[in-house]
């Protein structure tokens, strides 16, 4: 078995009233965008920066 290490992510993404999403990352406020896309989209750089970050 190899050495591998399993990173673990707490995303929320929360319908706050016309069509605005609020993404949380692990638990703190991230963005705020006017589509479910744009805010998954937005989920998906918070996934990579912090996977850069950690390298």
């Amino acid at each position: 078995m190899n050495n591998s290490t399993i990173k673990r992510f707490d995303i929320t993404i929360k319908l706050r009233g016309d069509n605005v999403y609020d993404l949380y990352f692990n638990n703190e406020w991230k963005a705020s965008r006017g589509s479910y896309e744009n805010i998954v989209d937005e989920a998906k750089t918070a996934i990579k920066e912090s996977l850069i970050k950690d390298e």
